[in-house]
């Protein structure tokens, strides 16, 4: 299904700029 894998892939780009942000902010913090 087209609209399950669009679905699957902003999840996962998503989880990927989550996780950037967060090493931005540990970056930040020290």
């Amino acid at each position: 299904n087209l609209q399950d894998q669009s679905t699957l892939a902003e999840m996962q780009e998503q989880k990927a700029v989550h996780s950037l942000q967060e090493e931005l902010e540990k970056l930040k913090s020290t």
